[in-house]
């Protein structure tokens, strides 16, 4: 799950980055820029480069923990009035 929400927050960065003015590929004059951030997407290479695993497997579990952590304690302040 952590993997498509850090995937799908770059696409949309890097569309918000460009502001949509990507390379029309050739032969396709006119092409509604949406159309062609699907077919800029669809390339293999991108898409192998998506998949690279950025963050180590352990830098995750430590922020899953820490997370968990700090959550809890919020809850245990809840529960006894803690401020």
């Amino acid at each position: 799950m952590t993997r498509f929400v850090f995937k799908s927050l770059m696409i949309a960065g890097a569309f918000l980055f460009f502001g949509g003015h990507l390379p029309l590929p050739e032969g396709r004059p006119g092409e509604a820029p949406a159309a062609a951030l699907r077919m800029s997407l669809a390339d293999p290479a991108l898409i192998e480069l998506l998949d690279e695993q950025v963050v180590p497997d352990f830098a995750v579990a430590a922020a899953e923990r820490q997370i968990a952590t700090f959550a809890h304690r919020i809850i245990e302040g809840v529960d006894t009035g803690r401020r």
